[in-house]
């Protein structure tokens, strides 16, 4: 009986898996923007300067864009799409009024995401306003 008890208790737990054993990591979002940073070159002071940038999904997880946050008034930006399946793509469509302006500037916007190795990432906008 002993012997039966023992081969039954070795038994159970030599199929149960070590904690050596690797376990595949969980599917995760991946943010890319192709070209993050836009130059305007040198524009006339009241213009409104627009661009486009195109991010993707190089994940294996659905990313979401929680949130689209221009750094000021100045500076808008719209989003096609704040969810992206894996492989998807979608635009971010930027302007920025350069009225009042002067000089070498910098604009930017910042994306908030999901993605758990970087949930913040940029594009910005930069060139010269006369």
């Amino acid at each position: 009986m002993r012997q039966t008890l023992r081969a039954l208790f070795f038994g159970v737990f030599s199929i149960v898996p070590s904690a050596s054993a690797e376990v595949a990591p969980a599917p995760q979002p991946k943010l890319t923007i192709v070209s993050p940073t836009f130059d305007f070159g040198t524009v006339a002071e009241g213009e409104v300067v627009e661009t486009s940038f195109s991010i993707r999904n190089d994940g294996d997880a659905p990313l979401e864009i929680k949130r689209v946050q221009p750094a000021c008034g100045c500076t808008g930006a719209v989003l096609d799409a704040t969810t992206l399946p894996p492989g998807a793509a979608s635009t971010l469509r930027v302007t920025f009024n350069t009225t009042g302006f002067a000089g070498e500037k910098v604009k930017t916007v910042r994306l908030l995401t999901n993605e758990a190795e970087q949930s913040k990432s940029v594009v910005s906008l930069r060139g010269t306003v006369q």
